[in-house]
């Protein structure tokens, strides 16, 4: 349970703001960042099914998280998987409820208490899309592929991380990627896929991190399809639940 613990909170880190170097900026004559803005805006307006899978790589060691569920803004659910560990989430009214192996019952904490946390990202896949809000024209058109037999167009660029940029945030994405520059970090990069209906359908982020002082390389992607899901979430049952500051205490003391 342990290992269950330490992965999820680095995942959804890496989820909410993935972070890497200053790769050089060249204006581009055509803004396609206005492409992307406006697919996040149109792909977060509607539900829809959510697959994860976050890679880790440390020295001597590969850690494989795979999330899927479905989400309509902030209300949701998901399973995460980690080896043979299974983590469920649900996210109604406001609240995370978290169950992990092992574990009876389900931890709840208020979204609130999640911003700028590495748990902000897993609680709301749409709000970790959101940093492509300040995507500008240094954004290329790479060419047209499949995601999940269907056609889409393939985006690739970076996002510098000053106050400009970030100003365009909002949601859990703000304070998680604000916790980034905090951290040194001065850009995101990116490549992003957009379907026939200018829905974002696929992200994904390949970058270096250091947590703890241990160095990982990390690919992430996050993928949305079947739009217009029918999304119901019930909270746990009240003698289920147990506060959840104290695991949430522990992954701030793990994650910084």
């Amino acid at each position: 349970m342990r290992r269950s613990l330490i992965a999820l909170p680095v995942a959804a880190l890496l989820l909410a703001a993935a972070c890497g170097g200053s790769p050089k900026q060249t204006v581009l004559s055509q803004d396609y960042g206005a492409v992307l803005r406006s697919s996040v805006t149109k792909s977060s307006a509607t539900s829809s099914k959510v697959d994860l899978s976050i890679v880790t790589k440390t020295p001597g060691t590969a850690v494989t998280i795979a999330g899927t569920g479905a989400f309509d803004g902030n209300v949701g659910s998901m399973v995460l998987t980690v080896g043979s560990s299974r983590i469920q989430e649900r996210v109604t009214g406001g609240k995370l409820y978290l169950k992990v192996p092992g574990q009876s019952t389900w931890y709840v904490l208020t979204l609130s208490q999640l911003v700028g946390t590495s748990l902000a990202g897993s609680a709301s896949p749409s709000d970790s899309t959101q940093v492509l809000l300040a995507a500008d024209n240094h954004v290329t058109k790479v060419g047209t592929e499949q995601v999940r037999g269907a056609s889409a167009t393939h985006y690739k660029g970076a996002i510098a991380l000053d106050a400009a940029h970030l100003a365009k945030l909002g949601g859990l994405a703000k304070p998680a990627v604000q916790k980034l520059v905090d951290s040194g970090v001065t850009s995101l990069p990116f490549d992003a896929w957009v379907d026939g209906q200018d829905r974002l359908v696929k992200m994904v982020e390949s970058v270096d991190v250091t947590i703890k002082t241990v160095t990982a390389h990390v690919t992430t992607t996050v993928e949305r399809y079947a739009f217009g899901t029918a999304v119901t979430v019930t909270a746990p049952p009240a003698s289920q639940q147990t506060d959840g500051a104290p695991l949430l205490a522990g992954i701030k003391a793990q994650t910084g």
